[in-house]
């Protein structure tokens, strides 16, 4: 068996026979000792998001994603809306 590359030809491991998706955790804010996570909300999180994800022009933290990168906010809020659309039926860019 030989090990899945991305498209900059990154490793990225081998498969995972069986591999099923946890289970998503509850729509409410959670707090820990050094971050705090809350829910995606596109009009408040999209320009910052997109901005930081930005800044690594060899684009390397995508690289074990299934999407992105996203070369405009654009293009990243119609993702997020499209990935958030079975949690809410509100989510929209705000601008």
């Amino acid at each position: 068996m030989k090990p899945v590359h991305d498209k900059p030809a990154q490793p990225v491991g081998f498969p995972v026979p069986g591999w099923k998706p946890p289970v998503r955790p509850p729509r409410a804010p959670m707090a820990g000792r050094y971050c705090r996570i809350e829910p995606l909300e596109p009009a408040r999180h999209s320009a910052d998001l997109h901005e930081s994800n930005s800044l690594d022009p060899r684009q390397r933290a995508w690289t074990y994603l299934p999407y992105g990168p996203f070369e405009t906010e654009d293009a990243y809020v119609e993702w997020i809306n499209a990935s958030c659309s079975w949690r809410r039926s509100d989510v929209s860019r705000d601008r």
